[in-house]
């Protein structure tokens, strides 16, 4: 999740692309494939997320969170990857990317 934005009557999220497929990535995403590290932050298998793809969903539990086995997953980045997410953001901020 990049941002939640609120409203008087609703929030919203922005959140990244996630996958595990590795065939299309570049160097300012965020790519965790250390074990300890995906155990740390719950997720099931090494994953990239693509910062360029990006989308605003309404918060709703049912969307955000974890739906048996396939769907979204809630994560939190550990001390060392929200570190990572800070050095890449201002990589891309230098390449004028969002």
């Amino acid at each position: 999740m990049r941002s939640v934005r609120a409203t008087e009557d609703h929030a919203f999220v922005e959140v990244a692309y996630g996958t595990s497929r590795f065939d299309n990535y570049s160097e300012v995403d965020l790519i965790i494939a250390n074990l300890t590290d995906m155990f740390d932050m719950g997720l099931p298998q090494a994953t990239v997320f693509q910062l360029g793809r990006t989308v605003i969903i309404p918060w709703a539990e049912e969307w955000v969170g974890p739906l048996d086995g396939h769907g979204p997953t809630i994560g939190r980045l550990n001390a060392r990857y929200t570190e990572y997410l800070i050095s890449l953001q201002k990589r891309r901020a230098a390449r004028g990317q969002r």
